[in-house]
């Protein structure tokens, strides 16, 4: 997933120069036929008001940048870049649907094995923590030989002998009560139970991945909507005060767009 995730990114940063908006203002002439070259500005994403004038304004990289962080795409939608806002709310419905898939496949997972240690290793209640069932798919019992009192046992010896005192303290600190034994009926079903728990672990590791994926893309697609929306402002001269007159018109085969300042 690591990997498919790089290269849409790719994907999107690769087509970074070609969907930028550009904003301008330029008014048609009055005798402009209906169709025609005003109909592939309009279809290009400017808009053309009563009065027959064509315009896009500047945008606010701020609020564009705002807007693509809470729904990537949203902001480079508003300003012109359809395929790119696409692009990314497919990147985005797709992380939804992992992060979705994962919680529910590591919660399915989670009740399934804890059910499968009361059901094989008589494993009472329910409520107890990782660390448990941690314990529970590492040791074949709770008590006897090689069960996991006698290695809580060994390992107070290790740690505080010959302190009687000691030993004695971190044992009833450590041990597992009567209430909370286990004994798996074979090996085999501990070998199983561990498996659907490491399913749910993977699962549960998968939805994180997918958390910091949908994160990771709001950022990337806050930056581009910056981008785009500054790339825009700095397209239109704001230097001086002296008009800039764009003008479109029909010429054979096609039509004529000049752009005049005085000097």
């Amino acid at each position: 997933m690591r990997k498919l995730t790089v290269f849409l990114l790719v994907i999107v940063t690769a087509s970074h120069g070609a969907m930028a908006a550009k904003p301008f203002s330029t008014r048609l002439p009055s005798d402009a036929p209906a169709g025609g070259y005003a109909w592939h500005l309009a279809s290009e994403g400017f808009a053309q008001d009563e009065t027959g004038t064509i315009a896009v304004g500047t945008y606010s990289p701020a609020k564009e940048g705002g807007l693509s962080f809470l729904l990537p795409g949203l902001g480079q939608y508003r300003m012109g870049s359809k395929t790119r806002a696409y692009v990314y709310w497919t990147l985005e419905t797709a992380g939804w649907i992992t992060l979705g898939t994962s919680l529910w496949r590591s919660s399915s997972k989670e009740s399934a094995y804890i059910d499968y240690a009361a059901a094989y290793a008589g494993v009472g209640g329910t409520g107890h923590d990782q660390g448990y069932y941690e314990n529970v798919g590492r040791w074949i019992s709770s008590d006897g030989p090689g069960g996991y009192n006698e290695y809580v046992r060994r390992e107070a010896r290790d740690l505080y002998y010959p302190d009687q005192t000691a030993m004695d303290a971190y044992y009833l600190e450590n041990y597992v009560s009567s209430e909370m034994a286990w004994r798996w009926t074979s090996t085999d079903a501990q070998h199983n139970f561990n498996t659907l728990r490491g399913d749910s672990e993977n699962a549960g590791r998968n939805a994180l991945y997918a958390a910091f994926y949908l994160f990771a893309l709001r950022v990337v697609s806050s930056v581009d909507a910056v981008y785009i929306a500054r790339r825009s402002t700095n397209d239109v001269d704001t230097s001086s005060n002296i008009p800039v007159r764009f003008e479109v018109g029909p010429r054979p085969g096609g039509f004529y767009f000049a752009v005049n300042r005085p000097f």
